[in-house]
């Protein structure tokens, strides 16, 4: 019953082309966006937009993971491209990476007594890494190693986060996903593959 009801409300988003008209409320929401950061970033309708494009990107992830929009790869890619720069939009300056560490090496503190706490011989050497300064060692260690690597991999994150959300690279994900969403609407291919023909022709006619 529960899946006969999914596949009605699977079939009410592709019928009223509500993926299409969320991928053009994205690109609205880019564009404002980029219109209230010039115009006053600090102020709350600024703020309130952010946080929609947050949900929104939320929101059509889970659609394309969840929904089958029948979408040609080069509307996914868009897709992708929009919904990562809106969610990652608020945490840019954020260090995530020092908060998952924290917890971490908190929850290795609460945790490392029970779970060293049955084993047997030989490992029981290990046993006292359960109390004292050497549960907190082994706390700051796991802690410190998960940092490192999400650090590592957050900077990546960021580094394209922060060139996406750039005004001008924003506003070009905006009016694409608009035109993007008209098309779709409109019935036709997605503009990534219409892009991909003007490169693939412009190729073939200089290699000849």
């Amino acid at each position: 019953m529960a899946e006969l009801s999914w596949d009605s409300v699977v079939d009410a988003l592709n019928t009223n082309h509500i993926p299409e008209i969320f991928l053009l409320l994205m690109g609205i929401t880019a564009l404002a966006i980029v219109w209230y950061y010039k115009a006053d970033k600090e102020s709350t309708l600024y703020k309130v937009l952010v946080i929609a494009g947050v949900v929104m990107g939320a929101f059509m992830v889970y659609v394309a993971l969840a929904v089958e929009t029948g979408w040609d790869k080069g509307t996914l890619y868009i897709l992708t491209l929009a919904s990562f720069t809106l969610i990652v939009r608020p945490f840019k300056d954020v260090n995530i990476a020092a908060i998952i560490g924290l917890i971490v090496a908190i929850w290795v503190y609460l945790l490392l007594p029970d779970a060293v706490a049955d084993i047997q011989p030989p490992f029981d050497f290990i046993k006292p890494i359960g109390d004292g300064v050497p549960r907190i060692i082994v706390s700051i260690v796991a802690g410190g190693f998960v940092y490192m690597v999400l650090q590592f991999i957050q900077a990546v994150v960021m580094l394209f986060g922060k060139i996406f959300n750039a005004w001008p690279f924003l506003m070009i994900i905006g009016i694409w996903c608009i035109v993007e969403s008209i098309a779709l609407l409109a019935g036709h291919t997605s503009t990534w593959d219409w892009i991909m023909t003007i490169i693939d022709d412009a190729r073939g006619s200089s290699s000849s």
